[in-house]
C-alpha cells in the first residue's frame, strides 16, 4: 500500500490561532461541544457532513467517513483505492486527490496494453540506464521533479558508467542523455496537462505512473491521442475546480522550469519588486514553480494596490511546508477574486504574520482557506489581539472558503467582524489547488 505523508498540523491552524476562523464545501456539524461555559471543542466531523454526496465515492476511491480536525480550522481526509490509501488535508484538496486517483487508473490501464509493452521495448535504448532510473524513480523531490534535474546535462557522472566500459563516448552518451531528458519532460507536461493534474503534485504514486509512460512515448513506438486523455469525475462529468484556470494548466505544460521562474521574475521585476524579494521567493524549496507563477499571477491582479512587497516576503519567510504553500497560493487567488468580483484592493499589511489587505472603501479584507471556524478559546484570545492592532471603527471582513458554528457567528459579529462563509461561489472562483 501506498501512502502520501502529509504533515499532522496545517499551517491554517498556526495563522488562525493568531487569527481565528472557517470550511469549504458543506455544511458544520452540529458537534462542536462545549469545552468550557463560553468555548467550542471541535468534533465529530463526518465527511459526508462536509463533502457532496457525488464526490464521497466513485469507481476508484472511497472517501473514509472519520475526519480527523485536531483543533477543528482544517479537515483531514483518507482516501482509499486499489493503488492505495491518499491522505488530502483540506477539504479542497480532496477533488484534486479523486483527479490523480482517476488519472492513475487511467494510466494503469494504459500500461496493461500490448502498445505500451512494445513501446517500452523499443524505448530501452534510447537513454542511458542511470538516466532511465532518474525519470522513473525520482528521489529528493518536492512537487514531483527531481532536484537538479536540468544539471543532468552537465554532470559527467551520469553517463560515467557508459564511458568507462566503452559504450559511448562523453560527447554521444552526454547528448542522447540530455535530447531523451528534454523530450521526457515535454512529453510528461502534455500528459499531465491531458489528464488534468499537477505536473508538481506530491503524489509519488501518480508520478511513478506518468513516469512510466512518459517513457514509452519518449523513446519508443508508443503513442498517446492527448485528446482522448480527459479523466471524468462523480456522475460522469469532469471533476470543476481542480486546477487553476485552463490559462495556468497551459503554461505548466508549455513551460520549462526555468522558464517559468524567468516568467515570474519578469513579471515581479516589472511591479517594482527588489531583486532580494524577488530570489528569496524564487529560491525557497517548499514553494514550487506552480505556486510561484499562481501567486505571482494573483499580484498582478494587484498592481494597483500599495505595498504588495508585504505580501511575497511574508510568503517567502513563513513557507516552511506543503500546506504552507498551498494555503498561500489560496490566500492570493481568494483575494485576486475579491478584487476583480467586490471591491478593488488598495494596500497589502500583515498584522501578527496575518496577510490582511485594504480596499478603496477603507475596510479590512481576510481572505483564507478554512473548513471550519470553530469559536475556541486560542481562536477568541488571537482574534481579538489582532482587532487591538486595527483601527477600531474601521470595517472589517472575513471571507473563509468553509463555515463558521453558530457560536462563532455571534461572537465575531460582537467583535465588528462581517462574515462570509462558503466565499468561494461569492467571489466566483474555482477551487484554488
Amino acid at each position: 500500500m501506498h501512502s502520501i505523508y502529509f504533515q499532522k498540523r496545517s499551517p491554517v491552524l498556526r495563522i488562525l490561532f493568531i487569527l481565528s476562523a472557517t470550511v469549504f464545501l458543506g455544511g458544520l456539524p452540529a458537534h462542536a461541544q462545549k469545552a468550557e461555559s463560553n468555548f467550542e471543542l471541535p468534533l465529530g466531523i463526518r465527511a459526508s457532513n462536509v463533502l457532496p454526496r457525488e464526490i464521497l465515492r466513485g469507481p476508484n476511491h472511497d472517501v473514509q467517513e472519520f475526519v480527523v480536525t485536531y483543533t477543528g480550522f482544517t479537515n483531514h481526509f483518507s482516501i482509499d483505492s486499489k493503488f492505495g490509501q491518499f491522505k488530502a488535508t483540506g477539504n479542497g484538496m480532496v477533488p484534486v486527490r479523486i483527479q490523480e486517483i482517476n488519472a492513475i487508473a487511467k494510466l494503469e490501464k494504459m500500461k496493461n496494453s500490448d502498445k505500451f509493452l512494445d513501446g517500452l521495448k523499443e524505448s530501452g535504448g534510447t537513454l542511458l540506464e542511470s538516466t532511465k532510473n532518474l525519470v522513473l524513480h525520482p528521489v529528493d523531490t518536492i512537487g514531483g521533479f527531481p532536484t537538479g534535474l536540468y544539471n543532468i546535462f552537465a554532470d559527467i557522472g551520469v553517463v560515467s558508467g557508459k564511458v568507462i566500459k566503452g559504450e559511448a563516448s562523453i560527447g554521444e552518451a552526454t547528448v542522447k542523455a540530455g535530447d531523451a531528458l528534454v523530450g521526457f519532460s515535454r512529453n510528461k507536461r502534455e500528459l499531465a496537462f491531458s489528464l488534468g493534474v499537477n505536473r508538481f503534485s506530491d503524489n509519488k504514486v501518480l508520478h511513478e505512473y506518468l513516469n512510466s509512460v512518459t517513457w514509452a512515448t519518449t523513446g519508443g513506438t508508443f503513442t498517446i491521442d492527448l485528446g482522448k486523455m480527459a479523466v471524468t469525475g462523480p456522475a460522469g462529468s469532469v471533476l470543476t475546480g481542480v486546477s487553476l484556470t485552463r490559462t495556468m494548466g497551459r503554461m505548466m505544460r508549455d513551460n520549462t522550469i526555468p522558464g517559468l521562474q524567468r516568467i515570474n521574475e519578469d513579471a515581479l521585476e516589472g511591479m517594482g519588486f527588489p531583486e532580494s524579494t524577488i530570489n528569496r521567493f524564487i529560491e525557497n524549496q517548499k514553494l514550487t514553480p506552480r505556486h510561484q507563477t499562481a501567486i505571482t499571477q494573483s499580484l498582478v491582479s494587484l498592481s494597483k494596490a500599495k505595498n504588495p512587497e508585504a505580501f511575497l516576503s511574508l510568503v517567502s519567510t513563513h513557507t516552511r511546508s506543503l500546506d504552507d504553500a498551498n494555503m498561500y497560493q489560496a490566500v492570493a487567488a481568494m483575494i485576486a477574486a475579491y478584487n476583480k468580483t467586490q471591491v478593488p484592493i488598495t494596500e497589502v499589511h500583515t498584522v501578527e504574520n496575518v496577510l490582511l489587505f485594504r480596499n478603496e472603501k477603507g475596510s479590512y479584507v481576510l481572505t483564507y482557506p478554512i473548513d471550519n471556524f470553530f469559536w475556541t478559546k486560542q481562536a477568541a484570545e488571537k482574534t481579538k489581539k489582532v482587532l487591538r492592532l486595527l483601527p477600531s471603527k474601521a470595517r472589517k471582513e472575513l471571507w473563509i472558503s468553509g463555515t463558521f458554528s453558530d457560536l462563532a457567528v455571534k461572537k465575531l459579529n460582537e467583535l465588528g467582524w462581517v462574515l462570509h462563509d462558503r466565499s468561494m461561489g461569492k467571489l466566483k472562483m474555482a477551487n484554488p489547488y
